[in-house]
């Protein structure tokens, strides 16, 4: 189709050229302009190649793009899922802790009952008891780091007091634990 259009602008151009020229001048300009028509044609049709690989790539990166966009997708809908169900154990987690602060709310303090030494005999002399006897108690729940030594500087009372509190024969503690502390009488 395109050769034939250049066939005809190419008659045209000799007819209206035709008087002027003599036949080998004729022939010599036809033969110069279907060179240079073949020469704009090879231009085209390179240029024409150059635009057909252009769009090839720019086709395989939109196909690219494509395939990323839909696995960030999945990789967001997992990320929202696990956003999901971290958030729902972690309610999970506060209300149990809440639950378990507000039984030890509810929880009565222990209180130690004083004893009453049994009636010393006349022949009996006994040594009063300069140690004073904790009233009652409060509860530490251990931390990270925390030692029965740190323990008792932080509440005035003495290693021992903490185990006899809490009928301890170890120094071992974990974290969570639940220690009665002694509060000592004012």
């Amino acid at each position: 189709m395109l050769k034939h259009i250049f066939k005809v602008v190419l008659l045209a151009a000799v007819c209206s050229a035709a008087p002027l020229l003599s036949a080998a001048d004729n022939t010599r300009y036809l033969e110069e302009e279907i060179a240079r028509l073949r020469q704009m044609v090879n231009a085209l049709q390179d240029e024409n190649a150059s635009y057909q690989s252009a769009v090839a790539e720019l086709r395989r990166k939109q196909n690219d793009l494509h395939q990323d966009n839909q696995k960030l997708h999945g990789e967001l809908r997992q990320i929202r899922e696990l956003v999901k169900n971290d958030a729902a154990a972690r309610d999970a987690q506060l209300r149990k802790l809440s639950d378990q602060l507000e039984k030890l709310a509810n929880m009565p303090v222990p209180t130690v009952p004083a004893t009453t030494p049994a009636p010393a005999s006349p022949q009996q002399q006994l040594t009063p008891v300069t140690e004073t006897t904790p009233e009652e108690y409060e509860v530490y729940i251990v931390e990270k780091g925390a030692t029965l030594s740190v323990i008792s500087r932080v509440y005035g009372v003495s290693v021992s007091e903490i185990k006899r509190a809490n009928k301890m024969k170890n120094d071992f503690l974990k974290i969570g634990q639940k220690i009665l502390i002694p509060v000592k009488k004012k």
